[in-house]
């Protein structure tokens, strides 16, 4: 692929994903590294390193294997392949971690785990079923560019709005969690929010975009958003993080408010038995402020 604006982007969003990363460093060795591994750790190291793994293979594709034009039909399919896994595995990512929140809002009902755990089974097989149907019959252009976008990415956007819809209600039904006065409840509806904005308003715009002028750009529909995508999971487990840090520091200065943010924080950092029952001297309090 000869040095055109799409192969620019490409490397523009491992750069920039490189620098969030050596300017994140110090918060990701006192937040991440510290401590005990769990869940949300460990989605935090496969959206940033996964993410950082991929967007450099996909730069020495881009100007190694796809340099020589035209590139055959093969190496297309190949190449767009990879970034949909990739792409979708960072959805997942960031839907997982809202889940795992969404699931310590409503006191981890197996129930509540059941319904999100079949969203991301249902978005699952819907990109699976659609990708299997149409990436065989889509016509590519010498540059891998997709020269007739298939009418199927309708289904896979009206999934990932149907999760994103439910995840936000479901988030922000529970607000009132400690009165209303809780700093981490009112973080969790924030940064909720703040991935549905992120992840529909991408959706919203680009397949759109794609269905009206028949062509989709790997660069636009998967590299950008798979960078995005990647430092908003990041961003989201540091914040909640620090503020962890700053409601365990402060958990005595406010027992009501404490008891509850300690609770909801072990819920969704899974930390170790021993730590959950230091809440459990106010259960009833507890029991009420999330009822």
């Amino acid at each position: 692929m000869p040095l055109t604006i799409s192969s620019l982007f490409v490397v523009a969003a491992a750069v920039w994903l490189t620098w969030e990363y050596i300017i994140t460093c110090r918060d990701e060795y006192q937040y991440i590294w510290r401590g005990s591994m769990n869940r949300v750790k460990a989605l935090y190291m496969f959206a940033r390193y996964f993410t950082l793994s991929v967007q450099w293979a996909n730069t020495y594709i881009v100007f190694v294997p796809l340099s020589r034009v035209p590139v055959h039909r093969h190496g297309c399919m190949g190449w767009f392949l990879f970034l949909t896994i990739s792409a979708c595995f960072l959805l997942a990512a960031v839907d997982s971690l809202i889940m795992l929140r969404v699931y310590a809002l409503y006191n981890c009902s197996p129930k509540m785990a059941a319904f999100l755990a079949s969203l991301l089974v249902m978005q699952g097989m819907l990109v699976a079923t659609c990708t299997s149907r149409t990436l065989h019959l889509v016509p590519f252009s010498e540059t891998c560019n997709v020269l007739e976008t298939p009418h199927e990415v309708i289904y896979i956007m009206a999934g990932v709005l149907l999760t994103q819809t439910i995840l936000l209600v479901l988030t922000i039904a529970k607000r009132k969690i400690a009165f209303g006065e809780s700093p981490i409840v009112h973080l969790v509806v924030r940064h909720g929010a703040w991935v549905f904005v992120l992840v529909v308003s991408m959706w919203v715009t680009i397949i759109p975009y794609s269905l009206f002028t028949q062509v989709s750009k790997p660069h636009i529909i998967f590299v950008w958003p798979i960078a995005l995508m990647s430092i908003a999971t990041c961003r989201l487990i540091i914040n909640m993080q620090k503020i962890h840090i700053e409601m365990r520091s402060n958990r005595h200065s406010d027992s009501r408010l404490a008891d509850t943010d300690i609770m909801f924080t072990s819920y969704i950092e899974m930390f170790e038995t021993s730590q959950i029952s230091s809440v459990s001297t106010h259960p009833n309090r507890v029991r009420g402020s999330t009822s």
